[in-house]
């Protein structure tokens, strides 16, 4: 729609949920069971950054996502490996969890395009996960599975996506980024505003009237 609104939202989504400068150890990402979707909350930030590179607006709020952006790829060069190499992190092993690895090989991929400086140890680990994921599910039985095909066909193909993109502009460094409003709000602290706010907002009508008409 190019309504401006929406993407304030979306900011205002961005800078209450990660910042540049974090430690990403405190977020216990090697959880997989628990914190595996991070990588499709980084693919929507990054279909983010590239709406604002489309629309020429490299303000603060691109540079301060395309430093999350670049934080967590950090995190991922460093940390990140084929889900199924430890099989016993999970609790159903299988090669639905060998297409989400592609979802790395997105994210790796645009932090090497939004780079400041020489990408490449991003996108040699961006291939790595590509072809990795390749040639697993060349030989799987299971390859043809609905939830595989899905997962191929949302997400494959990052890597040449990102080659074959405009020559970039010269982006700025990274610089250290104050506090954010979350970050200093304790998780207690914020559990007793969420709570609050809903007590605010119930309503005994409509919940009686939501119990009815599931029963009816």
């Amino acid at each position: 729609t190019q309504n401006e609104d929406y993407l304030a939202q979306v900011e205002n989504i961005l800078s209450n949920t990660v910042h540049p400068n974090e430690d990403l150890s405190l977020r216990a990402l090697d959880d997989v069971e628990s914190n595996w979707f991070y990588t499709v909350y980084l693919q929507a930030l990054c279909k983010y950054l590239l709406v604002k590179l489309a629309n020429k607006t490299l303000d603060e709020h691109f540079y301060y996502n395309r430093d999350c952006l670049l934080n967590f790829a950090d995190w991922m060069l460093t940390n990140e490996r084929p889900y199924l190499e430890k099989p016993e992190i999970l609790e159903y092993p299988n090669d639905t969890w060998t297409a989400q690895d592609l979802r790395k090989a997105y994210v790796l991929a645009a932090a090497s395009y939004f780079s400041p400086k020489d990408g490449s140890q991003y996108m040699q680990k961006a291939e790595f996960f590509e072809h990795y994921v390749s040639d697993k599910l060349h030989h799987s039985e299971t390859k043809t599975y609905t939830r595989i095909l899905v997962l191929l066909m949302q997400n494959q193909g990052a890597t040449n996506f990102f080659k074959k993109q405009s020559p970039k502009d010269t982006f700025e460094d990274r610089k250290e980024w104050p506090s954010s409003a979350f970050q200093q709000t304790s998780i207690y602290t914020g559990l007793v505003k969420v709570m609050f706010k809903r007590i605010i907002k119930f309503s005994p009508k409509n919940e009686f009237n939501w119990l009815k008409k599931r029963l009816e």
